[in-house]
């Protein structure tokens, strides 16, 4: 008997309108097939995820951007972090910021990737692709 995996969410963490629909583009032209969601700002997502507004349910998957208002992505990934109900979450930083010190903190923070905005669409498909297979493959706490 088959066991069919529940694909976990993915949430989008970015104040550009403009990388907002290269997401939903490259969500499109790769055919994923995961549930996504999409905030403007770590705030909105802290949010939903911590004060569990029933929008997002898990398991689920973080994407995140460095520099937003009200929040930015290292606050909102060093507040998620200190709930153990969160243990084990994806998160992976996808941003334009190539500052080491932006690099060095994530990765303090323990993310499970550092990746640069690609500034064509094929090779903002291609980041986004090695970030939805590490995350369908992987066993995410539900």
């Amino acid at each position: 008997m088959k066991i069919n995996k529940i694909l976990p969410s993915i949430v989008l963490i970015d104040d550009d309108e403009v990388d907002i629909m290269n997401f939903e583009r490259a969500m499109r032209h790769l055919a994923v097939v995961n549930k996504f969601h999409i905030f403007r700002n770590g705030e909105e997502a802290r949010r939903a995820i911590l004060d569990k507004d029933g929008s997002i349910s898990k398991p689920f998957a973080l994407i995140v951007d460095l520099n937003m208002p009200k929040m930015g992505g290292h606050e909102l990934i060093e507040a998620l972090g200190t709930k153990s109900e969160l243990n084990g979450i994806p998160v992976f930083v996808f941003t334009t910021s190539d500052a080491e010190k932006d690099k060095k903190d994530a990765w303090e923070l323990k993310v499970n990737g550092y990746f640069l905005k690609e500034m064509s669409q094929n090779g903002y498909s291609q980041t986004l692709k090695v970030i939805v297979d590490f995350i369908n493959s992987s066993e995410i706490p539900q």
